[in-house]
């Protein structure tokens, strides 16, 4: 469990570096689907759903993969605005995490954020609910070579593995973004 657990979390630290990393291709509209009525889409096999924050578009496949995220396990799922500085990556079952695991996760990551980024800044480390489930939450700021990011990472235990939401922004816009942010991550749903 412990290896796989670092593994996964050198993932979620590629995901705070990579998330907000310009390239030149724009995003394409939802490739899932079209969003409902009240802006949510579907993900996965259609249990996992969240409001995206307005202004953000779902990537598709080819324009993860040609980002700078890593090239072995990039995001499932990547929501970006245009300049792709403000974006929510998801990521589905990449290790095995019982909900017992939280508070381990927690103490994980920790562990692994301080040793892999130089200087990142732990804002908030706690255990949310959100919409009944119980979610590992962490708030973080970094530098990336080229910008400051403000991250907040949410992760839960989802079909026996990992779930992780990366909201993500540069410092710079942070304060822009924040309520989209925190209330997109408020509309996540997931059904065992």
């Amino acid at each position: 469990m412990r290896l796989r657990l670092l593994a996964f979390l050198l993932v979620a630290v590629l995901l705070l570096f990579a998330a907000c990393a310009k390239k030149g291709n724009s995003p394409a509209s939802a490739s899932s689907g079209a969003p409902s009525s009240d802006g949510s889409v579907t993900l996965g096999d259609g249990r996992i759903s969240f409001i995206p924050p307005p202004n953000l578009k779902q990537l598709t496949k080819e324009q993860i993969a040609a980002s700078k995220f890593n090239k072995d396990k990039p995001p499932d799922y990547l929501f970006a605005n245009d300049s792709k500085t403000v974006t929510v990556g998801v990521v589905l079952n990449f290790i095995d995490l019982k909900p017992e695991e939280l508070e381990d996760y927690l103490y994980a990551n920790h562990r692994l954020l301080s040793m892999a980024i130089a200087d990142v800044q732990f804002v908030t480390e706690d255990i949310v609910d959100i919409n009944n489930r119980k979610w590992a939450h962490f708030e973080v700021m970094s530098d990336a070579p080229d910008v400051a990011l403000h991250n907040h990472q949410y992760t839960t235990s989802f079909n026996g593995g990992a779930l992780v939401f990366g909201f993500n922004s540069t410092v710079q816009e942070y304060e822009q973004y924040k309520d989209a942010l925190l209330k997109s991550a408020q509309s996540i749903v997931v059904k065992d």
